[in-house]
């Protein structure tokens, strides 16, 4: 499964590619905030313009009047249907329309408040479609979704109505519209003991049985009816996205300075001056997909294997020794011919030199180790930690560390205290690092996700899942630490994943992937669609919809189907777990990738840095 080709797929063949012009004719393509991120993640302004599209325009801009259709694509939200209705009804700086028709797309679902406002007579006669579309997601990456709210990680933890707001309403009905889009009715499995995780899946639940009303045969083809949707918050493993990961995505995006996925670097052109460029660090490049999820140990030695092989296929001079930017430089020189396969390994090669620079400098190997043993409860020899007090203190005490290495390292040594620690214990722990301040309320607030940093201090005792044992001469010393997340998902494949740890909205589910309680499913305010008339109407190219539509161009087929929700951010080292669980060239993990396919989401991508800064904008605890 592609999320990019799903969505895309949607966009260009469903939506796009289904608006009804004369034969020869040109549309707009018009596109608001959140539509523009949206189609952004998964298609390319060429394979926009291949379906006949003559300009895309911003519907928060000013536009010239054009006597073409106008495709909009847009949020049900009150801030953009007032930015559309200027464009028909007279009001704006144009007084006539500013198209010759508008065939709408919402992204989700559409409240009937605002639905009313298509029905003025002004509007209503220059309208040719108005359709929910169900693309209310970023396609990051071929199996990760996200919903870009950085903020849901503060909302869900600061406030005492959780999950019950209007934001986490909209989310709830942007995660089902998801569902729909992969043409899934999974069972919701949620992670036990927190309250509003519970009330977030019975509210996803209910709009899903919305969509199911409208479509009763929503995920009934092949495996579809054992597909789980897991909701989880960033509370179930605050281990992970503290650790430094050592897999060269997860090093870029901790250490190096990355804006909008561009990731700059030094090169010399043909007449040898240096000049600085940008690569997109995304799924388009094969180079960096390739060596995202390899341990920075081994994309040292595969970047220098590519390269010798390569030359070695076009029966090329050898290079001699290890390869370097030097050497590559010198054969861009060469073999000009060969300039943009050269580029490819030369993005590779800075990637890794800066990584080895940066864990060089900043003595991660040591860093690296104590965090794994104190994640772990283990040393690299497998024997106890009994006193992990004893292990920090070198480290608290180095002041060439950073504020954040030692405030990691604290994290870590609470999470491994289980029970907390005394207040004369925290306070030693802040003396011996050093920490003050902002970072000192940010260790405290760990507290809000279950996290117990004070003894005594009332907080209940987290859900624990019980852990895989796994073979540690399969890892690196420096990078010991499975994911949580890993775990939930083997036990899930298995058909082992306790109830207990993560409920289910119907109950506990069968061996047959139903839930106990799934036939008494309850209808939803998504019902009053069909009494909506004249232009309203689902998506097409979805199931239930017109008869000959294609629904998703098989993407799915007929495997289950894994969704993973993360309220609050997902990490790159989770991003990779399903990756490898999914990859075929895995001997034990090739029964799942026969049986099911996984994607993940989260409200955000989150790195140490980005998860420290919002724990820490909680509001304030006192030790």
């Amino acid at each position: 499964m592609d999320l990019r080709d799903v969505l895309s797929g949607r966009i260009l063949d469903q939506i796009i590619g289904k608006v009804d012009v004369a034969k020869g004719e040109y549309t707009v393509l018009v596109l608001d905030k959140a539509a523009t991120k949206i189609v952004s993640s998964a298609c390319k302004m060429q394979d926009v313009l291949a379906r006949g599209v003559t300009l895309v325009e911003s519907l928060e801009k000013m536009r010239a009047p054009m006597k073409l259709d106008a495709i909009y694509i847009m949020e049900p939200t009150l801030e953009s249907v007032n930015k559309f209705l200027p464009d028909w009804d007279g009001s704006g700086q144009v007084k006539e329309p500013l198209y010759k028709c508008a065939h709408v797309f919402f992204t989700e679902s559409c409240p009937d408040e605002l639905f009313k406002k298509f029905g003025d007579p002004r509007i209503r006669r220059y309208l040719k479609a108005l359709k929910e579309a169900d693309i209310c997601f970023l396609a990051n990456e071929s199996r990760v979704f996200t919903f870009n709210y950085p903020n849901a990680f503060l909302d869900f933890y600061k406030t005492d109505h959780g999950a019950k707001g209007p934001l986490f309403t909209k989310l709830a009905s942007q995660l089902a519209s998801l569902c729909y889009a992969l043409e899934e009715y999974p069972t919701i499995r949620y992670r036990q003991g927190l309250t509003r995780i519970k009330d977030f899946a019975d509210i996803v639940q209910n709009k899903l049985d919305g969509f199911k009303d409208e479509n009763p045969n929503l995920g009934t083809i092949g495996r579809k009816s054992k597909s789980q949707l897991i909701i989880l918050d960033r509370g179930f493993d605050p281990v992970t996205p503290i650790l430094h990961h050592l897999t060269i995505q997860a090093m870029v995006y901790d250490l190096m300075k990355i804006e909008n996925d561009q990731y700059s670097y030094k090169f010399k052109n043909q007449l040898g001056l240096e000049n600085e460029k940008k690569a997109q660090l995304d799924e388009s490049d094969n180079s960096w997909s390739s060596m995202r999820h390899q341990h920075l140990a081994e994309a040292t030695k595969k970047v220098s294997s590519l390269v010798k092989d390569f030359l070695a296929e076009k029966k090329m001079s050898k290079v001699e020794g290890d390869v370097s930017l030097k050497s590559l430089h010198a054969l861009m020189q060469q073999l000009p011919q060969y300039r943009r396969q050269l580029n490819q390994f030369m993005l590779q090669f800075n990637i890794v030199e800066e990584a080895l620079r940066l864990y060089e400098a900043n003595k991660y190997d040591t860093i690296c180790r104590l965090e794994q043993t104190l994640a772990t409860g283990e040393d690299e020899n497998q024997e106890q930690v009994l006193d992990g007090m004893k292990l920090i203190i070198p480290a608290l005490l180095d002041d060439k560390s950073s504020s954040e290495n030692k405030a990691r390292i604290v994290a870590l040594y609470l999470l491994m205290s289980k029970g907390g620690v005394t207040p004369d214990t925290f306070a030693r722990l802040m003396q011996h690092s050093n920490i003050i301040g902002n970072m000192r309320t940010t260790l405290l607030n760990l507290q809000y996700l279950g996290v117990n940093v004070i003894k005594d201090k009332g907080n209940a005792s987290p859900n624990v899942l019980k852990r895989i044992p796994r073979d540690p001469s399969k890892y690196y010393p420096q990078s010991r630490w499975v994911p949580i997340l890993q775990d939930i998902l083997e036990y899930t494949m298995d058909e082992k994943l306790d109830y207990s740890y993560c409920a289910g909205t119907r109950g506990p589910v069968a061996s047959d992937g139903k839930a106990s309680g799934e036939a008494a499913h309850k209808g939803s305010d998504l019902d009053a669609k069909s009494k909506r008339g004249w232009v309203w109407q689902r998506g097409t190219g979805v199931p239930g919809g017109p008869k000959g539509s294609s629904g998703s161009q098989g993407a799915i087929g007929g495997r289950a189907t894994i969704i993973v929700f993360i309220m609050g951010g997902v990490t790159y080292a989770e991003l990779r777990l399903v990756y490898e669980l999914m990859s075929t060239k895995i001997d034990e993990n090739r029964k799942y990738a026969d049986n099911y396919s996984i994607v993940i989401g989260s409200t955000d991508l989150v790195t140490p840095t980005k998860f420290f800064n919002l724990v820490e904008k909680l509001p304030p605890i006192v030790a």
